[in-house]
């Protein structure tokens, strides 16, 4: 879906025909997705246009690592942030709180705790 120059910081968007053309090509092995998932309805979008068996993200489950879940507030991204929307925070808080549990009994690089956390 993304160019090889589109990596990085600003990936721009990726293109979803792109991403369908290889899977009308491949019929061999299960073609995932990836770009462009900012929400749970993205992925059910994705799924749709492009065909492909699954989806994956990376940023945005920094964000909001309950999208495939589909949460009833969503947590408002730093992207699309909306202070007025508590439950949606109190829902970030409780999110980041039980990531720093998780972390406890596997553990991980205080960097990457930190970039997790700031992120949701």
């Amino acid at each position: 879906g993304r160019k090889r120059e589109q990596k990085g910081v600003a990936p721009g968007e990726a293109d979803w025909d792109q991403i369908k053309m290889v899977k009308e090509a491949i019929t061999t092995v299960p073609i995932f997705a990836n770009g462009n998932i900012w929400s749970h309805e993205d992925v059910d979008l994705c799924m749709k246009e492009t065909g492909c068996d699954a989806v994956m993200s990376a940023d945005s489950l920094l964000w909001e690592p309950r999208l495939y879940s589909n949460p009833k507030n969503f947590i408002l991204s730093g992207r699309h942030f909306n202070i007025t929307h508590i439950p949606a925070r109190i829902e970030a808080v409780q999110t980041a709180l039980e990531y720093l549990e998780i972390c406890k009994t596997h553990p991980t690089q205080p960097s990457h705790m930190k970039a997790h956390i700031f992120k949701i």
